[in-house]
């Protein structure tokens, strides 16, 4: 049980944590703009040194996230006792945060539909490589069995 002058610094410590998740949230967003524009100007390697970045703040906010569990877990005792302005400030970043992962996982989603799309492109360029090759060690092969047999005729003189 929260007692209610302990609330405030609860709630305080919460809207904390809640403020540096939407820092990372934020660089998130930024990442996620400059790896679709590496998905669009097929750039893998930066793609890849962009998403280790972008896996460090995932560990980062998911560090956050277990921070803030017990908060979560007292929330619904917290909000009760809180000061309402305190309550509403907490209340409106948790609703701009979750925007914020909507459109971020939105964002993803898109890039990841356009990485499937060239990735299908590319295993089509190569099965259609690897036919012509075929072709070509096909007639290769009809070429030197029509030299071999004989059926060549060569005049000199």
């Amino acid at each position: 049980m929260i007692k209610m002058q302990d609330a405030t610094k609860t709630g305080t410590e919460l809207f904390d944590l809640l403020k540096r998740q939407r820092q990372y949230y934020l660089e998130l967003r930024r990442l996620s703009k400059q790896q679709r524009a590496l998905i669009e100007a097929d750039q893998p390697e930066e793609l890849i040194r962009i998403l280790g970045q972008r896996q460090k703040i995932v560990d980062a906010i998911a560090k956050i996230h277990k921070q803030s569990e017990p908060y979560r877990k007292e929330w619904q005792e917290l909000k009760e006792l809180i000061p309402t302005q305190l309550k509403q400030s907490i209340q409106s970043l948790l609703a701009e945060l979750q925007q914020m992962l909507d459109e971020i996982l939105e964002d993803d989603k898109q890039d990841s539909e356009k990485l499937s799309a060239a990735k299908r492109q590319v295993h089509q360029q190569i099965d259609s490589a690897q036919k012509v090759k075929s072709v070509m060690n096909s007639y290769a092969k009809n070429q030197t069995n029509r030299n071999s047999s004989g059926n060549n005729f060569q005049f000199t003189g």
